[in-house]
């Protein structure tokens, strides 16, 4: 049902009403009678809620402590980062050459230093773009850092960042892409596989987090 200009005003009116202490419009389903409604960040709404009904509904929304936590931040930082830094490509095609990926002067200190001084207080690191490389060894891929002879392919640009970003204050953030090229050129992403029980982590021979104190299994398809 269109909501008038004139019943959303009537409905706002009546809905600051209640606030200062009238008859509870918005008052959950169930609430004793004279009762104020309670602020929720989740309030449903049903086809046989009125325009009115609606208003004072919108009127008790809160945002959740996170989300409060979230506003408070004010800015977050999206550092792009990976082989698309070496080859000029806004899109990668994940059949690059994980050797191309050699950062010789890379300072993530002076990431976190440029970051914090223009106020950043949460950065978020693409660690896999959808080309597929990865910025730390994975056991899942070859497509990685580990496969570049930059340094002789024993380095975790995730782990000096996240290091480095901490040393300096500021929140922690990874972004990993769900589509994924390389594996796309390997038959594995929508290859139409069945979804079949999956662990995570995958605990492998060697591991060194073969331990790991919780594990998640789910349906998933390759």
């Amino acid at each position: 049902m269109p909501l008038s200009r004139r019943l959303f005003i009537a409905a706002a009116v009546s809905t600051a009403a209640v606030a200062l202490g009238g008859v509870p419009a918005g008052a959950a389903p169930g609430a004793p009678r004279g009762a104020a409604p309670k602020p929720s960040f989740r309030i449903p709404v049903g086809p046989g809620d009125s325009p009115r009904r609606l208003v004072a509904k919108a009127a008790r929304v809160r945002p959740t402590p996170r989300q409060i936590a979230w506003q408070k931040l004010e800015q977050t930082a999206f550092p792009h980062f990976g082989v698309n830094t070496f080859t000029g490509l806004e899109w990668g095609t994940g059949d690059e050459d994980p050797d191309l990926f050699r950062p010789e002067g890379l300072d993530t200190d002076q990431w976190a230093r440029a970051l914090r001084d223009r106020g950043f207080r949460l950065a978020v690191l693409t660690v896999k773009h959808h080309d597929g490389f990865v910025l730390y060894p994975s056991r899942h891929t070859r497509h990685s850092v580990a496969s570049s002879g930059w340094r002789g392919g024993r380095r975790d640009v995730l782990r000096f960042f996240a290091d480095s970003l901490r040393r300096h204050g500021i929140k922690v953030g990874v972004y990993i892409s769900p589509a994924d090229e390389n594996q796309y050129l390997h038959g594995v992403y929508a290859n139409g596989s069945a979804r079949t029980a999956r662990t995570i982590p995958t605990l492998v021979d060697g591991d060194d987090r073969a331990d790991a104190p919780r594990t998640f299994t789910l349906d998933a398809t390759d």
